[in-house]
């Protein structure tokens, strides 16, 4: 069984000087629905239908993020600005399937475009990754839509394409791709 207490740990190289990064708890439910909602809206305009986008609801997100961060063990953390506005979030756990062969899995990464190309959501996942690595788990894995802009950044950090499905949202079907990292220890060390 996994245990996922919370560490603090020395942030990555590069992190904006102006963000917090901390562990998130069922208060910035409604701050991580606004970013859930937004970086959806703007990160994937012409890559999922904007009936689809368009129909992206806070308050139902809200109470999916409030029963979700009231659960323990959760791995979640938030960037937040000085003026306490939370800018993104990372959400990690138990793999929910084993189609890519790991324990361990991000489930959400999301940022505002204003926090984006500062080093926060570098540090969003090396806090995630130094928590599933207390907790146990050895290997990590994400799924994304295959267009996702974000790509790249996994793959900088030697995330490797190892499968694809379909992902449906609001009645769209959309192509994903998995992305692994069979050892844990490796990708902190790339992240750090």
């Amino acid at each position: 069984m996994y245990s996922m207490a919370t560490i603090s740990a020395t942030p990555p190289k590069n992190i904006s000087g102006d963000m917090t990064v901390r562990h998130a708890d069922p208060g910035d439910a409604r701050g991580i629905a606004e970013v859930h909602v937004c970086s959806w809206r703007t990160s994937y305009r012409g890559i999922v239908p904007d009936a689809r986008l368009d129909a992206l609801d806070v308050e139902s997100r809200v109470l999916f993020w409030k029963t979700t961060l009231m659960r323990t063990p959760n791995c979640c953390f938030v960037s937040v600005n000085d003026n306490g506005v939370i800018t993104g979030f990372v959400s990690a756990g138990p793999a929910q399937n084993d189609e890519l062969g790991t324990d361990g899995e991000i489930y959400a990464i999301y940022l505002v475009e204003s926090a984006k190309k500062q080093g926060i959501g570098r540090r969003l996942l090396y806090e995630a990754v130094l928590c599933l690595r207390k907790a146990g788990f050895r290997s990590l894995s994400l799924w994304l839509l295959r267009e996702n802009p974000a790509r790249g950044f996994y793959e900088r950090f030697g995330g490797r394409i190892m499968g694809e499905k379909s992902y449906v949202t609001g009645g769209f079907t959309l192509p994903a791709i998995g992305c692994k990292w069979d050892d844990i220890e490796a990708l902190s060390r790339a992240l750090a």
